[in-house]
């Protein structure tokens, strides 16, 4: 059941009609140990909530999709996929809330707190914020629907996050700037485990992981 809510730009004015949801800012989701991935074939498995980065490198895009359907599977896990994965015909905030809305995973007294604090991790003022969510997707760049997609993800607290062909079709001072994601992340949740899954031969600027992995 999706509630109903107004944002108005340029100011603190979110206007939420629901039930407080129960979850408190801080607790992480885990819904399990670990999340086991079919890697070409290959099963990996990947703890949550360790605090580690790994990189996936697949041989394909379907390879991709596969590791990501996998990761969907484990309670606590949230994606940022591949070119954002944002919904067409909804503005930027209603693209982070809906989920966050859905799963019940936001206080509703404290939704603006909750999502100013979230870009304010990911380096982005209030004003900046104000903006962004005033918004359509389609008048977004690439690099700007990685950020909302990672807004949203952030939102729900995951134990892990994986980072789905991040850097394809960014320029190279984006790459760099998408390269801070898992930074951001972890500003918020500590632990959290960072996947990055990309396809060979793809540049992951400035991400040294504790495992990589190559798709047999």
């Amino acid at each position: 059941m999706y509630a109903a809510f107004h944002f108005e730009p340029h100011s603190q004015a979110f206007r939420y009609a629901s039930p407080c949801f129960p979850t408190n800012e801080g607790q992480v989701v885990i819904g399990s140990d670990e999340v086991v991935l079919q890697c070409g074939g290959a099963p990996v498995r990947i703890p949550t909530a360790c605090g580690k980065t790994y990189r996936i490198v697949a041989r394909s895009a379907s390879d991709c999709d596969a590791v990501v359907e996998d990761a969907l599977r484990s309670p606590g896990v949230e994606i940022v996929p591949a070119f954002g994965g944002l919904l067409n015909g909804l503005s930027v905030l209603e693209n982070i809330l809906l989920p966050a809305i859905y799963h019940r995973r936001i206080p509703a007294l404290d939704i603006a707190g909750r999502v100013y604090r979230v870009f304010a991790s990911c380096k982005v003022d209030q004003a900046q914020a104000d903006s962004l969510c005033a918004r359509s997707v389609e008048n977004l760049g690439a690099f700007e629907q990685r950020l909302v997609a990672l807004v949203r993800s952030v939102l729900m607290q995951p134990a892990l996050l994986l980072f789905e062909r991040l850097f394809e079709g960014l320029t190279a001072q984006d790459m760099e700037r998408a390269a801070g994601f898992g930074a951001h992340y972890r500003s918020v949740v500590p632990d959290g485990t960072v996947i990055y899954c990309d396809l060979a031969g793809i540049a992951c600027p400035n991400v040294v992981p504790d495992v990589q992995v190559e798709a047999a």
